[in-house]
Order: C-alpha cells, then structure tokens, then sequence
C-alpha cells in the first residue's frame, strides 16, 4: 500500500519535475559558458564566486517547491481525492508522511543535482581558469536547504483548513519571511551556524502542523 502511495505521488509530481529540470539545465549550461535565451550573454567568470548561479538557483527552485506541495495538498482538494486517499488501510499520519517524504525527495533531489554537475564540471580541469573547490558550493547549498521550507509551506497551505486570504497563506509568508531574514541577517557573521540551524527547524515546525491537521481536520 505505502509503495503503491509513492507511485501514485511520483507520477502525479513527475512533470513538474520535468520542468524543474530542464529549468536547472538551463542555468548549468549558462554558467558553462553557452549561450541560452533570458540570462545574462557572459556566465560568471569563476564559478560559484559570484552570486551568479545560487540567484539563478533560487528563481528556479522557489517556483518548483512551490508546485510540487501544491500539486500534493491543492490538486487533491479540488479533485476530491481526499477521501479515497484517507480511507485506504492507512493510519492518516502515515499517508502524509508518505506524501512529505516523496515530495521532498522530489524537490531534494532535482535541486541538488544541477549544484553537483556544476560543481564537477568545475572541478574538473581544463574547463575555466580559476581554482576551485567544494567549499565554494556553501551558498548553492544553503540555498537548496532554506527553499526546501517552501515546499512544506505550500503543502500545509493546501490543506489548512481556513480561507485563502488569511490563515492559509500565513504559513507559506511567515515561514518564507523567516527563513530569509535568519539566511541574509547572520551572512558573514561569525554566528553563521544559525544560517544553516534555522532551515531544519522550520521545515520540522511546518511538518509537525502538517501531522497535527492531518489528524484533526475533517477532509469529507
């Protein structure tokens, strides 16, 4: 049943993963040095130096954690496929720990992967004249950890059980608001460890609601 669940969840997440993708692929080929429609005609000269790609990263992971919880939470309201999905043999904390599970993995993965064949194509020699080295990634990755609270922002937004223009959209702008203000207050501080603290803690609060209206919420 779980894994029948997971498949259900990949293949409704599966295009906008796509999209994500070939979105990713987009800004790695640019920062390669070839020439793609909509970004700037030179890439950066040294990569992960310039704030370049983690920018170009995070307009496209933002739209794509942003989908794939609403394509979770809002897509199942509007079809009416709560019902079925909740009076499967499943306790309801497991059928959304399975959907979390999935959905981030979704959006871990595809947002890791365009930082990972950027950075060995760096690491690889003969590519740029410049030196580099893993640790250049900090900020490509920290951004991938903080737009992960997004995700189950928008997740817990499609199922909270309030209107649109109040308490819904209140989890997705204070945990968003949050995260950025802990990401850029504490850059260059020697309390950096809190940029990389604050992220884990906010997507457990968001997953924690999302359990807590799973268990109350009447989906009928």
């Amino acid at each position: 049943m779980l894994k029948a669940l997971a498949l259900k969840e990949l293949r409704e997440l599966a295009p906008i993963a796509a999209l994500g993708l070939l979105a990713y692929a987009w800004i790695v080929g640019h920062g390669m040095g070839y020439r793609v429609p909509f970004l700037n005609a030179r890439p950066e000269q040294t990569p992960f130096v310039s704030a370049d790609f983690v920018i170009y990263l995070t307009f496209a992971a933002i739209p794509l954690a942003l989908a794939l919880g609403s394509r979770q939470s809002v897509a199942e309201s509007l079809a009416g496929t709560w019902n079925w999905l909740l009076h499967r043999p499943l306790a309801r904390t497991r059928v959304f720990a399975v959907k979390l599970l999935v959905g981030g993995g979704v959006y871990a993965l595809c947002t890791a992967l365009p930082i990972v064949w950027y950075a060995a194509w760096a690491a690889a020699p003969g590519n740029h004249a410049s030196p580099f080295f893993w640790s250049m990634t900090a900020d490509a990755w920290l951004a991938w950890l903080t737009i992960g609270t997004a995700y189950v922002a928008s997740f817990l937004c499609g199922i909270w059980p309030g209107r649109w223009f109040g308490t819904r959209i209140l989890a997705l702008a204070g945990a968003g608001t949050m995260a950025f203000f802990f990401a850029m207050a504490f850059y260059q501080s020697p309390m950096w460890p809190i940029r990389w603290i604050v992220p884990p803690l906010i997507i457990a609060g968001l997953a924690s609601s999302v359990f807590c209206v799973a268990r109350s919420r009447d989906f009928s």
